[in-house]
């Protein structure tokens, strides 16, 4: 997945997203991400930021690179590499970030609150499966040459109001906090101290 590009867009516009996904109107869900879906976010939970024009941290870049950083693993997560994809992408458009220090964009950061980024999972999700009633309907042919292996059509066979046809797994590193540490374990195999929470999940589509 590309995180930047070098066609002309304004470090305001939202539409870095659909952009760095390489989306384009043939393809499935092109209407689920949406510039128009992130303003929207951004004016309900009321955050500005970052008018000026020679503002490196849009909120659209933060966001952005904030996304990439739980989208990437290992040192590709850390705030530098965040810092350093937002350099690249104003270097594709021509203008040099002379000041990568973590620290501003650490606290742009912390500008957007988690209940915004937890509204547009939901909206999305939402989008998602709206868009997906509108898929004409596959035959139980079909359906099973596409299910695998076996324990998914074993899924697929009960009644759950729906068919499942990919299940996914995959965890999510928590804040390093006392709560978070009762409610979601680190590996046992570390040595008590180091690591942070995980939160093990489950997709189902």
């Amino acid at each position: 997945m590309s995180f930047y590009t070098n066609q002309p867009l304004d470090a305001a516009s939202f539409r870095i997203f659909s952009q760095s996904m390489l989306q384009s109107e043939s393809l499935p869900l092109s209407q689920v991400i949406d510039e128009e879906l992130f303003k929207k976010a951004f004016e309900l939970f009321e955050v500005e930021f970052a008018h000026d024009e020679e503002a490196v941290y849009t909120p659209s870049l933060v966001l952005w690179a904030l996304i990439s950083q739980a989208l990437f693993k290992d040192e590709h997560r850390s705030l530098t590499a965040a810092v350093t994809r937002i350099a690249s992408w104003w270097a594709s458009q021509g203008r040099v970030v002379s000041d990568t220090n973590t620290g501003a964009y650490s606290r742009a950061r912390h500008k957007i609150p988690d209940q915004l980024v937890a509204w547009l999972v939901r909206e999305i999700a939402q989008r998602s499966e709206s868009t997906s009633d509108l898929v004409d309907p596959i035959d139980d042919e079909e359906a099973d040459s596409l299910v695998m292996p076996t324990t998914l059509a074993e899924v697929r066979s009960r009644s759950i109001g729906g068919r499942v046809l990919l299940v996914d797994g995959f965890t999510v590193d928590a804040a390093d906090t006392p709560d978070n540490q009762e409610a979601y374990p680190q590996n046992p195999a570390q040595k008590e101290g180091l690591g942070f929470p995980i939160l093990r999940c489950v997709s189902l589509a």
